[in-house]
């Protein structure tokens, strides 16, 4: 089951309906019991959905791209590409899970004593199991535990503390907690809590033996470097890929050896902005000289500049899918026109997740298509776009395609449609070359005269 949640993609294995039915098997089949069954499954999705929103909204807010996963032991959020994040950063988003549990919690038991429903009704069941899941699993969730959020906090604060030495002795804190909790579990005969806790110290283990290294935050980029940084990638989704070739450069030479995070931050923009300018050889030796990997959308990128272009596009459609950002949809529909398929570039605008795109991101795909000459694919996402958008820049593009097209009766109904929706540069009318067919006919006078001179 996948679908798209305020932008955020969730993907639900059929193992979470499976241990969630095995969790909430009633003792009879009566209606009464299948129905509480079914609340069970409602809450416990419900709020296990909540608390990974609160991960992926906080993931959000720090630049970063998000995907959450429910699973059999729970749900997972996935960081995705964008800018590192500190300790400090990844602390506020492992609290945000519980946080938003415990907001959902509250909602719950303000209404309910509000409501006032009756001890042994239905909504009796779905109130406290909202209370236990929210609340009690809320807080539980904090015991400093990987791979618990109290756990992942404790981590984050032991390498901010104390780099690798102190994450080493928070994994060491949940080692220890887990074989304990474990162990009385079991004694106890409570052989799921205790399953749980083995669970969690052989992650732990697994943290510890590895010395400290497997921090889920990442170091910043050199604060000297973060600015300019920043300048070149506004070059770059400008279309300015000399500037930004010339500014990653720069920054490069101010870069120390030492520092592989800001070295590979900076090689990952040059190498995106050798794309841009239609280098590929360029960026795969900016790839060869970073420390660090590279983000994955990069490395899918240049699966394509090796020639390795099944493996890529596959690897970029899986992005476009997942990621809630754009930049992979830009990314795709630029590597369709160079293969010579805007017809996939098109069928990309037209899916469920095209639909989520951006206004802006329609007119640069629909850019992409008309430089490349596919002027009938250009139509088809522009036109789209104003069915979508109704803004006047959309028209206006669709029919500039027509015009190339010398189909010029529906290009003038096209200006039309621009004008009325509010196009209203003048400057452009006159000057540009792409409707030099539109403005020899009889009826661009009078479409000419409604826009006035004035510039969007």
């Amino acid at each position: 089951m996948r679908f798209t949640l305020f932008g955020i993609p969730v993907h639900v294995q059929p193992i979470f309906w499976l241990v969630a039915l095995m969790l909430g098997l009633p003792g009879g089949t009566g209606r009464r019991e299948l129905a509480e069954l079914a609340i069970w499954i409602g809450v416990l999705f419900v709020s296990i959905l909540v608390h990974e929103l609160g991960h992926a909204t906080a993931m959000r807010v720090y630049g970063r791209a998000a995907r959450i996963e429910l699973w059999g032991l729970g749900g997972l959020t996935h960081w995705g590409p964008g800018p590192p994040v500190t300790p400090g950063k990844n602390i506020v988003v492992s609290l945000a899970g519980p946080g938003a549990g415990l907001l959902l919690g509250a909602v719950v038991f303000v209404v309910a004593g509000s409501a006032e429903p009756a001890p042994e009704s239905l909504a009796s069941v779905l109130v406290s199991q909202a209370l236990w899941i929210n609340v009690g699993w809320g807080i539980a969730n904090l015991v400093p535990m990987l791979p618990l959020d109290g756990g992942h906090v404790t981590e984050s604060l032991g390498g901010w503390i104390a780099g690798a030495r102190g994450r080493r002795v928070a994994h060491g804190l949940s080692l220890a907690l887990a074989v304990l909790i474990g162990a009385f579990a079991l004694y106890s005969r409570m052989l799921w809590i205790g399953f749980l806790a083995l669970w969690c110290a052989s992650i732990s283990w697994r943290a510890w033996s590895s010395g400290g290294n497997t921090a889920p935050a990442e170091p910043e980029v050199d604060a000297n470097v973060r600015a300019g940084l920043r300048q070149a990638w506004l070059h770059l989704v400008a279309g300015q890929a000399e500037s930004a070739v010339r500014v990653a450069t720069e920054l490069l030479e101010r870069t120390r050896p030492d520092d592989a995070v800001t070295r590979t931050a900076v090689l990952e923009a040059l190498a995106w902005a050798h794309i841009e300018e239609g280098d590929e050889e360029a960026a795969l030796r900016a790839r060869a000289r970073m420390p660090r990997a590279p983000s994955p959308l990069l490395a899918a990128r240049l699966l394509v500049a090796e020639g390795r272009v099944a493996d890529g596009v596959a690897r970029l459609e899986e992005a476009f899918q997942n990621e809630s950002t754009d930049f992979p949809a830009l990314v795709l529909s630029s590597v369709y026109v160079e293969q010579e398929r805007p017809d996939l570039a098109v069928k990309m605008l037209l899916s469920k997740r095209g639909a989520k795109l951006s206004s802006e991101t329609h007119v640069t795909i629909g850019a992409q298509l008309f430089h490349s000459g596919s002027y009938e694919a250009a139509l088809e996402a522009t036109s789209l776009a104003f069915e979508r958008f109704k803004t006047g820049v959309h028209a206006y593009n669709a029919a500039c395609s027509l015009a190339r097209l010398g189909r010029v009766d529906e290009g003038i109904a096209w200006l039309e449609k621009a004008v009325l929706a509010g196009f209203d540069d003048g400057q452009q009318l006159d000057d540009d070359e792409d409707i030099a067919a539109l403005r020899e006919d009889p009826r661009f006078g009078a479409l000419r005269s409604a826009v006035g001179r004035g510039a969007r």
